[in-house]
């Protein structure tokens, strides 16, 4: 697990938890589709990883037959 990122990530949601009632409606907008595209490209990474780590699986299970 990449510790860093998870950090940052709590970071940030803490930092626009706390601050959230006095920040602009336009800075909300961008921090809920910067938070978004994070999660996004994050879900995708992860997807891209099982997938692959699938393939590997399979690969090893032929190669035992």
């Amino acid at each position: 697990m990449n510790y860093k990122a998870l950090v940052i990530h709590l970071v940030i949601i803490f930092a626009v938890v706390t601050q959230w009632h006095s920040t602009p409606p336009h800075i909300k907008d961008v921090l809920f589709y910067l938070l978004y595209a994070v999660l996004l490209v994050q879900g995708n990474y992860y997807t891209m990883k099982v997938s692959r780590l699938k393939t590997q699986l399979a690969k090893m299970k032929v190669s035992r037959e």
